[in-house]
Parts: C-alpha cells; structure tokens; sequence
C-alpha cells in the first residue's frame, strides 16, 4: 500500500473519533466519514508501519445509519464529525466507546445506558473559536479543515445569530482597513483569532492578535459592532496554537459577561471557563449536584465557583480549590455575589500542592472534580483515594483520562465502586462529550 493507491475496502468498526475503521494489507486503516458495514473506494492519505489514513472518493454500499449533514459546510470544515450519522448510531457509538475505557482502562464490569441528550439543536454553542484565514485575496473567518490548519469559510449554525453578525462585521473591517492575517510558518501577521461568547441577546468578543501595542483601528472598529458587544483584545506573540492571549485589553462595553446558571449568579471575563453548552450544563451541574450528599464538599479544579455555588444550597461547608489566581479572584466575587462567603472557602494552589493539607476535610466529605482534559492524574485519584471520602463525583469531557484516574482511585481503595456513569452531549454532532461518574463505598 503506497500514498494516492485507490482502495476499496470494507469499514468493520468505527474509532474513538467517530472515523471508519478498514483493514488492508495487514494494516488497520483510518477513513473518515464512513460508518461501520459500508464498502468504499477511497485514496490513501499517509501510510505508516502498523496503520494508514485514507479519505472517502464514494460510498459505495451506504449504511443505513447515514444520514445526510445538516450543514452545507460540513464535510469541508472539521468542527463536526459525526454529522453524517443517524442520532442511534451516535448514541450507541459514544456509549460503547465508554463502556470499552471503562473496561479496558477502569478495569471495571459496569456498562453505561443513560445518554443526556442536547434537546435544544441548532444554536446550542455559547461560545465559537474562530481562525482568521486568507482565501481569494479576502481576509476570511470560519473553522479548520479536518486535520488540518487551513482556514474554510464558515458560518457556524451552532453559534447564535449575534455571533455570526459580528464575524460578518469583523471581517469586513479586517479587509477594507488591510489588516494582515497571521501566518504560522513565518510568526508574521496581525489577526490570529475571533472568540465569541454570547450569553442572553449579549456578547462578549475577543480580537487576538500578534501584537502587543494598541493601534487606533481598534477603536474604530469598535465604533461598528452592535451596542450588546464587549469588545477586547487579547495579546498573543507566541509561536504556539493556543487561541488566547495570557491576557486581554477591554476597548468597548462592560469588562463581565453577567451569567445565571440554575439561579446562581458569576460574571465572566474572556478568559473564564465556562461550559459551551447552555442546556447540558445545567443538565450536567444538576446531575452532579444532587449526588452530594455529605456537609461537606471539597470542589477540585473549582474554577470561578459555579458549582461550589450551587452546592451551597445543599451543604453547610465547600472547599474549593482553583490553580488560576484571577479564578479563585472571581470565586471569592461568586461566593459574595450569591451571599454564601460564609460557607465557601477558596484556595488558589495546584490540586496535588493543596491536597495534603485536606486530609481531616476530605474525610468525611463528598469530592467533586472537574479536571481539565489530561485529567486529574492518578497520584492525584490515589491521593484522594487514601483519605476515604464519602464519595467521588467526577465530571469529564475525556473518560479515556477519567477511566485512568478512577483505576488509580480503585488500586488504593477497593472498598468503592462505580454507581453510576453517564453521558452528556455537550457536544452535538461530534464524538466529543461530557461524562459523569460517581464513586460509592460498597453495601457491607
């Protein structure tokens, strides 16, 4: 098998990531958009010792799954990849991409049944990433191609309405005022990329860019976004893919995006985390937060105190734990703004630095963790896992990590098992979700 071969092949399962999964020539062989008992022709891409990648040329025996995508755009752009399934298949798929880390990486018998699905369809992002580009002489915003860093023109349908205007408004100023796109080979280039977040008929927009001064289009192009905008730059100078910038300048409109989730009130910077998905948030923060059931809580990886928030209409006293400064900040503003100062205590540290001086909190109380995708790790779950909590929450949007962590947790205390682990589509239209798990002691 050799680069640009045509093969035509059988899919006998599909991957973690959505993509059809052949064999040929003693090669497991990646093809993207194809579903499991479909044949198809398609032309490899790259070849390697144990595995190849190859793109669709046609379908040749469709399954019944397939589904025609909703969006013009999708099989150009990659912010979707799951679009061409039926809702089953997906849910079926993502169901059992679960059960098999949780066997395979938990180590654990357990099959997971409940899917939470995004019930509200089209505009359910909050927020939309977008890169700058350069096609046809025109500066262009939109998303990545499929494995790729070039830039298709986009008008994302999961962004809301207001989003979409300003990307339009954005990029027309970026064109008449001849602004310079950035250029990741070189470093060179000005415009990087347009973050949205819109909340309640408002938004908050962040232009970041490669540069470090402030110049005077700034404020003109200010002058021509809507009244519900707040407008900021981010500096971001470094040769890396990270969007933001460590920091961001505000040139029109109010500093905070004010927010309420499940009657708890926080206000936002751009460079707050901030679930994506409006409907499976509160879904999710729901779920969790009826799952504590201790006085006390200790709330790993805290963020700005939404869910330490939420907690405190249950229990008597929460422990938060946040790595960010500015964060824990904004947690002490939650906890203040939500008149719960008196029972949430915020500690700005490392999980793994804090953790040992909680060991008399821990005991006897609930731990709720959100890490972030790496996960927590396991000296971390073992950590936990020595001072016996009531219970383990953990809530993930990568279960391969959050198997990994509950192993850990397990190996050290094998009195606990998995009650209960669920999905939630926090992410339609791809393989990507959130996973809720809950760790228990066993019935003596």
């Amino acid at each position: 098998m050799r680069v640009g071969d045509i093969i035509e092949t059988e899919i006998v399962s599909n991957g973690m990531d959505g993509e059809g999964v052949a064999r040929e020539d003693g090669k497991v062989v990646f093809i993207p958009y194809t579903l499991k008992g479909e044949r198809v022709r398609a032309v490899v891409k790259q070849v390697k010792k144990k595995y190849a990648a190859a793109s669709v040329v046609k379908i040749l025996s469709p399954s019944a799954q397939r589904v025609k995508p909703d969006c013009p755009h999708y099989y150009k752009c990659g912010g979707c990849d799951m679009g061409h399934v039926s809702s089953q298949f997906r849910r079926e798929a993502l169901l059992c991409d679960l059960e098999n880390n949780i066997k395979k990486i938990a180590k654990i018998d357990y099959t997971p049944r409940e899917f939470v699905a995004c019930d509200g369809g089209g505009a359910c992002r909050n927020k939309l990433s977008m890169p700058f580009g350069f096609a046809d002489g025109s500066v262009v915003l939109g998303l990545y191609r499929h494995n790729t860093h070039v830039v298709e023109p986009v008008e994302c349908a999961m962004s809301g309405a207001l989003a979409r205007s300003v990307a339009q408004t954005v990029c027309k100023f970026a064109n008449a005022a001849r602004l310079s796109v950035y250029d990741e080979k070189s470093g060179n280039g000005l415009l990087r990329h347009l973050v949205v977040r819109e909340i309640s008929g408002r938004a908050s927009v962040t232009l970041v860019v490669n540069s470090d001064r402030s110049a005077a289009w700034e404020k003109d192009l200010a002058k021509q976004l809507p009244d519900a905008v707040d407008f900021f730059i981010s500096p971001n100078t470094r040769r890396n893919n990270v969007i933001m910038g460590e920091s961001v300048r505000l040139v029109k409109g109010n500093a905070r995006l004010a927010v309420d989730v499940l009657g708890v009130k926080a206000e936002l910077s751009p460079l707050s985390f901030f679930q994506v998905n409006d409907e499976i948030r509160d879904k999710l923060y729901s779920a969790a937060i009826s799952e504590v059931q201790s006085n006390t809580l200790i709330d790993l990886y805290s963020g700005i105190g939404i869910t330490s928030n939420l907690a405190a209409k249950k229990c008597k006293h929460i422990i938060a734990v946040e790595c960010v400064p500015q964060a824990v900040k904004d947690a002490d503003f939650t906890a203040r703004l939500n008149g719960n100062a008196h029972k949430i205590k915020n500690v700005c540290g490392k999980v793994e630095d804090v953790l040992s001086g909680l060991r008399d909190e821990i005991c006897g109380a609930d731990v709720l963790i959100d890490p972030p995708r790496k996960g927590c790790g396991a000296d971390v779950a073992a950590s936990i896992a020595a001072v016996r909590p009531n219970k383990l929450i953990y809530i993930s949007c990568n279960h391969a990590t959050m198997c990994r962590d509950i192993r850990a947790f397990l190996d050290v205390a094998p009195e606990y098992e998995l009650a209960d682990c669920r999905i939630f589509d926090m992410f339609p239209n791809t393989h990507h979700t959130e996973t809720l798990a809950v760790l228990v002691k066993k019935q003596v």
